[in-house]
């Protein structure tokens, strides 16, 4: 690093290396900016540490404050200003500031932190939670929280990264500088180099890599419309993520449903990323249907990038803006699922030949630079 490049801090809630797809988007995100010629500094979280740390990773300088079981810790984590500052202090040439999911109060903090110091501040926005209006302490909280946040704060920044189109209409008339960058990846890196895509016409594969639950994928709906079709079809469908016995304990009354597709069916409990990366590229098709709520919409699948990325197939409901990269990938998106859609979608999967040509790269940092430029260039 020399004395005159300019300095960028990363700043929020995410959880270094890559414990989870928000330290995978800020790290893709870093390495274009490191492109365009800044000094990127890290600063997340980490969940096992009682104390603040520091190390390097991919190049960069990376913190992480403590958010452990210690009430103290979590407490300065989402409202101290303190690491903050004294990281900010430390970076020569600080010239902006990013902000990554931060509550409303620290968020605010660091605004007039950055204010003073003439400190460009920008957000980087991914989601918008699902946060009704409520009586309960808590609840109320969390209602007031994100109003702050996405109705208030993101509105006076100097510039906004957004995830979605349904993002970047929402702020596009409020923020001057405003850049929609979806989920990115590092095609040189080995986790897509790696594997080899396998090649058995005799059996379809599908899989589903994530989480259940509220805002997630309807993986009780996706189970049922492979029973309709088991005796048909020469399939497999493998879950990772959870284990049978986790699924079960959540959705008991699909238990008669998974022990009638027997085989077809693969429960493979937690496993790394790189691991649901090799999962993905050794598949014909990745499934994952989702209810169309705000923030479904407002984000973007990580998922759908991986799978582009991975050069296999998409069964997916047509959320967010995935609609946009539709001709770049072989993908089936459904509007207004039902059981009727996603089965006929299963049979056409396994009556054609994926088309493996298109262009993986499309997710690729180094084709996304002109829209970090937006925001990251001297006026």
């Amino acid at each position: 690093m020399n004395s005159t490049q300019k300095g960028i801090l990363y700043f929020g809630s995410f959880e270094l290396p890559d414990k989870n797809a928000a330290a995978n988007r800020v790290i893709n995100n870093g390495k274009a900016l490191r492109e365009l010629g800044y000094n990127v500094v890290f600063c997340g979280i980490s969940k096992s540490s009682e104390e603040a740390t520091s190390f390097e990773y991919s190049g960069f300088k990376c913190f992480a404050r403590p958010l452990s079981s210690k009430l103290i810790n979590r407490i300065k984590v989402f409202v101290s200003i303190s690491q903050f500052g004294k990281i900010a202090n430390s970076i020569n040439n600080l010239k902006y500031v990013v902000l990554y999911d931060l509550h409303f109060i620290l968020l605010k903090k660091i605004i007039n932190y950055c204010r003073r110091k003439r400190i460009v501040v920008v957000a980087d926005v991914t989601e918008w939670y699902e946060n009704p209006f409520s009586i309960i302490p808590s609840r109320f909280l969390k209602w007031i929280d994100t109003k702050k946040t996405m109705n208030a704060y993101h509105n006076c920044l100097d510039g906004l990264i957004v995830v979605s189109k349904y993002l970047f209409d929402y702020y596009k008339s409020d923020v001057k500088k405003i850049a929609m960058i979806p989920p990115l990846v590092d095609k040189k890196d080995s986790k897509w180099t790696n594997y080899a895509r396998r090649n058995d016409s005799s059996l379809t594969t599908f899989v589903y890599s994530g989480e259940i639950g509220k805002n997630k994928d309807n993986l009780c709906f996706v189970l049922k419309c492979f029973e309709l079709i088991r005796d048909e079809f020469n399939f497999e469908f493998k879950i990772a993520g959870l284990s049978e016995s986790e699924f079960l304990n959540v959705y008991p009354e699909i238990k008669n449903t998974i022990e009638r597709l027997e085989k077809k069916v693969t429960f493979l409990g937690r496993i790394s990323h790189d691991e649901s990366i090799k999962l993905l590229r050794e598949a014909n098709y990745c499934v994952f249907i989702r209810a169309k709520t705000r923030k479904n919409m407002a984000g973007f699948p990580t998922k759908f990038v991986e799978c582009v990325t991975s050069g296999i197939g998409i069964v997916a409901s047509n959320v967010s803006n995935i609609s946009d990269y539709k001709d770049k990938c072989d993908c089936i998106l459904l509007d207004d699922v039902d059981e009727c859609k996603l089965t006929e979608a299963f049979r056409l999967c396994m009556n054609r030949k994926i088309e493996t040509n298109h262009d993986t790269s499309v997710f690729d940092y180094r084709n996304h630079l002109e829209g970090f430029q937006k925001i990251f260039k001297e006026d």
